[in-house]
C-alpha cells in the first residue's frame, strides 16, 4: 500500500481524518510519515492542542501496523489497545510523527497474536 492508497484508505474508514487534515506524507518499509498543520490544531494557549498530537501519533502507528500486517494477514482488524503522550514541549508550527523501525522480535510475536 503506498501513501495515496493509505490516505485514501484512512479517510474512507477513519473520516475524523480528513477534518483533522492529517496527510500521509511517506510510506516505507520501515516507517511511515504523518503531518499536521498548526494552523489547524491551535489551542488557547497558541500551540498545538495536546489531542491532536496524540492523534496523529496514533494514526502513525495504527497505519504502521496495517501496512506490516498486510503481507501475512490483510484480513486482520487493526485496533489500538492503548496509548500514552507525554508533552514535553509546546508544538508551535506544523508538526510530522515518524513511526521508528519494528523490530523482528516485535514482528514474530504479532504474527503469533494474529
Amino acid at each position: 500500500m503506498d501513501k495515496k492508497e493509505l490516505q485514501r484508505y484512512i479517510e474512507e474508514n477513519i473520516p475524523i481524518v480528513r477534518d483533522m487534515g492529517f496527510i500521509i506524507e511517506e510510506v516505507g518499509n520501515e516507517v511511515i510519515v504523518v503531518s499536521g498543520e498548526y494552523c489547524r490544531h491551535i489551542n488557547h494557549t497558541k500551540s498545538v492542542f495536546g489531542g491532536s498530537i496524540s492523534s496523529v501519533m496514533t494514526l502513525a502507528g495504527w497505519g504502521r501496523v496495517r501496512i506490516l500486517i498486510e503481507g501475512f494477514d490483510p484480513e486482520a482488524t487493526v485496533v489500538i489497545k492503548s496509548n500514552s503522550t507525554d508533552f514535553i514541549l509546546p508544538v508551535t508550527k506544523n508538526y510530522v510523527v515518524t513511526t521508528l523501525k519494528v523490530d523482528d522480535k516485535s514482528i514474530e510475536k504479532l504474527k503469533k497474536k494474529l
